[in-house]
């Protein structure tokens, strides 16, 4: 079975909540997706982006952001800055890129700190009935045509197993689902 399909195709699998993690290479396409994906959950609802890496300017220079999205592009930004922000806001769709960036105290290394996130964020999706999408930049060192969920896995760690769905971003037009 080939199960690689569209940004669109991607758009409509989507779940209606839980955990969902887009995953991919430097400059992969991994940003340009959650933004359009981000524009079209904007066209009936509003949804909260937090930008961990590009600040507001820098966002509206490289795309069009559809206006019902909330721009959330605080510096530092921890789980706890989050979950007050969501909170405040009350949307149920919530982006985050990328959370490697993402802000935590008290980890001796950061593969702690992306379990802590990792783990907290789908706890918190599971908890509070949201949809929360994440991009999470791939470290692999070597450049596999046929990624499987057990390469991520053994490359990256844990950061999948939370994940109600595990997408890799070949290219910005193919996304491959891998759980």
């Amino acid at each position: 079975m080939d199960n690689k399909f569209e940004v669109e195709d991607f758009i409509t699998d989507l779940p209606e909540e839980g955990f969902v993690l887009i995953c991919g290479r430097p400059y992969s396409g991994k940003s340009t997706c959650i933004i359009e994906t981000l524009n079209r959950v904007c066209e009936n609802e509003s949804a909260i982006f937090f930008s961990v890496e590009m600040n507001k300017a820098m966002l509206n220079r490289k795309f069009s952001i559809n206006r019902n999205a909330i721009i959330d592009d605080n510096p530092g930004l921890s789980f706890d800055d989050f979950k007050n922000r969501v909170q405040e806001h009350g949307t149920k769709y919530i982006f985050l890129d990328y959370v490697q960036l993402m802000d935590v105290q008290g980890v001796n290394s950061h593969t702690e700190a992306l379990e802590f996130l990792v783990g907290s964020l789908s706890q918190y999706a599971k908890d509070n009935h949201k949809l929360i999408i994440f991009t999470f930049q791939l470290r692999m060192f070597e450049k596999k045509e046929n990624i499987q969920l057990e390469d991520f896995l053994i490359f990256d760690y844990r950061q999948a197993i939370n994940a109600d769905a595990v997408y890799f971003i070949e290219r910005t037009s193919q996304i491959k689902k891998l759980k």
